[in-house]
């Protein structure tokens, strides 16, 4: 995180924010805060909190802001605020009562001192909830091999708002098959069966729903409540939940915050009156409501940080210092690359760091190489911890909603909508129907593939059921369609994101289309019918390279590389060369890895073990593919010295003899001489 989080540290008020947090409870207001820039500070101030609790005035604003963090920090939850007005409606059935509950057990059965991160909205504070040690009591824990009581199991199930069914199919049922127990609980991806010998627990497993088949045996389960029940209880507000000492809040536009808080209270004991007029009996409603002042009153004993665009005062919310950051956002590029890359070189000769964000992998790579094509040196890289330094530019993978700029700090973040947009809603006209918001999806296919390139599919919202019998992937021979296999899997470092494969074939036209609803979000969006059709390189599209390797006699290696240093393709060294097929028209660079132990991977030394790294070769040449183009190359490794191997071009620290200007002796020895001789001396020049 350290690309996003080092140039805060030059900051001139960051340090003192940094060592007031804990000094005095209150909140420390800083001002000048736009969008995503609130995110990554709040990140680098969180750091050394048990808890971070950041809260917005919108669901909206909330689910965005999660989907940032996420980027950032992996044990991050939205925690969805109960609807006060409608509670007994049931709209969203169990699915919200298990969001919520899944946020309520990840903080109790928090292990020792990791972090642990909540994004929601105000108004999930004004609503009460049982103690920590009441939740606690109020759940199920089952472990193999223990003896139990299986008609109390079935009561105590029922008692904790599951449902008895024939047979279980949804979160908050159970159902009972002899001694077998199948439940479901709110907080699990999957159901449970609990088998039993006797009064003993013979086994606990979990299973899937429509097959039936076990999945993973388990040694205990433990079941939360299915409903949010707790009028024979005390209540508390969600903010008991974290530790005064050990929590930082963090508040976005608190003046907005206090608002939508007073509208819901207001709401609410409205609706509570217009039922004690009704003649209903209000005591027997399932939920307290505590009072907006009562809360602040409480968030204003923790340490805070509120974060607001203009200095301005923070209603009931207790300020104890202000400070003010020059923070802008990024001027929308409407999809003009040309505008993209004239800034971008800007803000290279002014030694701006640069970091663009892209959605998927695939396009934050191809981006990057789109940039070097408009001579414009930048990188593509996974690894947030690494640095960028002045006027450099970076492209990863990530999300964030809006980029930001610190123009004291010659630093700018541009996300992917900057450049491209973002859809324009149209106005409603009265009396028409809301229109359908389907689950944001993009499909990477251009229309002219490389013959090693991956479909990536990503969502703009966390998925929780994908149907892959809906996705097809036809091919075209001679005029006909025929649906053909394929591989469909998750990115394993971003989960917005999914990936389609299948060997491609010189030439081979595709259709992939997915129907409607195959995909349903967390948030019960579904998505739309696509369609889109795309074409496989030709042979004579690509170029291809032979390297004759000498020098080398044991396993070794060869990495291509691009123009930025990064690796392309690796192939094994055998019968004393290495043959590169297929390759886009580009320039390329080649490192030799000595494979001691023949892992296929470059293995760092170990001082302990007195082991040395494996030895790496470098190409000092640089390969120029072209299309249709075979090209073979010798290389021996001995042939220069280490030092004078790897080729300046692809040197991030060159030397200073290479960036050094050269002096022109001649000239500057002319022009002395005329120096000397417009003075009218004459003879030797002492």
């Amino acid at each position: 995180m350290q690309a996003f989080l080092e140039p805060l540290k030059e900051l001139a008020d960051y340090q003192e924010i940094v060592s007031s947090r804990r000094k005095k409870t209150g909140f420390l207001q800083i001002a000048g805060c736009v969008n995503s820039q609130k995110i990554h500070l709040a990140k680098a101030l969180s750091d050394g909190f048990e808890y971070r609790v950041i809260v917005f005035s919108s669901e909206e604003k909330a689910k965005q802001a999660y989907e940032e963090w996420r980027v950032l920090e992996e044990n991050v939850w939205f925690y969805p605020a109960r609807d006060l007005l409608f509670y007994h409606a049931d709209i969203k059935g169990a699915f919200l009562t298990g969001k919520r509950m899944e946020v309520l057990r990840a903080i109790v059965e928090k292990k020792g001192r990791e972090a642990i991160t909540v994004v929601t909205t105000m108004d999930a504070f004004l609503d009460g909830l049982p103690s920590k040690e009441e939740l606690c009591g109020n759940r199920i824990k089952i472990h193999a091999e223990e003896a139990l009581d299986f008609q109390k199991l079935q009561e105590n199930l029922s008692i904790l708002g599951y449902e008895r069914e024939n047979q279980v199919e949804s979160p908050g049922q159970f159902a009972v098959r002899g001694g077998i127990l199948d439940v479901f609980p709110l907080t699990e991806e999957n159901p449970v069966r609990i088998e039993l010998w006797g009064d003993e627990v013979d086994s606990i497993r979990s299973f899937d729903v429509e097959s039936q088949r076990s999945t993973e045996n388990l040694q205990e389960i433990e079941i939360y409540p299915a409903t949010e029940t707790w009028k024979q209880m005390e209540t508390e507000s969600f903010l008991a939940y974290f530790p005064v000492k050990e929590t930082i809040l963090f508040l976005d536009e608190p003046v907005r915050l206090q608002e939508s808080a007073e509208i819901v209270e207001k709401e609410y004991f409205h609706s509570l009156e217009s039922r004690e007029e009704a003649g209903m009996e209000t005591d027997e409603i399932p939920i307290q409501v505590e009072q907006t002042d009562h809360t602040i009153g409480k968030m204003n004993k923790y340490y805070g940080i509120a974060f607001t665009m203009l200095e301005s005062k923070c209603g009931m919310f207790k300020v104890r210092s202000v400070y003010s950051l020059q923070v802008k956002t990024v001027n929308p590029y409407n999809s003009s690359f040309e505008l993209l890359t004239r800034d971008l070189k800007k803000l290279k000769r002014t030694g701006y760091r640069v970091i663009l964000v892209s959605g998927s992998r695939t396009r934050a790579k191809r981006l990057a190489e789109d940039l070097r094509d408009y001579d414009l040196s930048s990188f593509y890289s996974e690894e947030m911890e690494r640095q960028v330094n002045p006027g450099e530019i970076m492209v990863t993978c990530g999300y964030i909603a809006e980029g930001y700029e610190y123009p004291m700090l010659k630093f700018t973040v541009i996300s992917e909508s900057d450049i491209f947009g973002k859809k324009k809603k149209k106005k409603k006209k009265k009396d028409e129907p809301d229109p359908i918001v389907f689950l944001g999806m993009q499909v990477d296919a251009p229309g002219s593939m490389d013959l090693f390139d991956t479909i990536s599919v990503t969502f703009n919202e966390p998925v929780l059921d994908i149907n892959k019998e809906m996705f097809f992937l036809d091919q075209k021979i001679d005029t006909v369609w025929n649906t053909v296999d394929f591989d469909f899997f998750p990115d394993s470092t971003n989960s917005l994101n999914y990936f389609i494969r299948r060997p491609w074939k010189y030439g081979e036209e595709y259709r992939i289309e997915v129907d409607s609803a195959a995909i349903h979000s967390l948030y019960g969006k579904w998505n739309d019918f696509f369609t889109g059709e795309f074409k496989i390189k030709k042979e004579d599209e690509y170029g291809h390279l032979y390297l004759n390797i000498n020098g080398v006699d044991t396993t070794a290696f060869v990495e291509l590389l691009s123009s930025g240093d990064a690796p392309v393709r690796k192939a094994k060294v055998k019968d004393g060369g290495v043959l590169f097929m297929d390759l886009k028209p580009d320039k390329y660079y080649a490192r030799i890895v000595i494979d001691t132990n023949g892992n296929g991977v470059w293995d760092t030394g170990n001082y302990i073990k007195k082991r040395q790294p494996e030895e790496v070769y470098y190409s000092p040449k640089m390969y120029e593919i072209m299309q249709n183009w075979q090209v073979e190359e010798t290389r021996n490794v001995n042939s220069t010295p280490l030092a004078k191997q790897k080729p300046l071009e692809i040197t991030k620290n060159k030397p200073k003899e290479a960036t050094k200007k050269k002096r022109n002796y001649k000239d500057e020895s002319q022009q002395s001489s005329s120096r000397n001789n417009s003075g009218g001396n004459m003879g030797m020049p002492f």
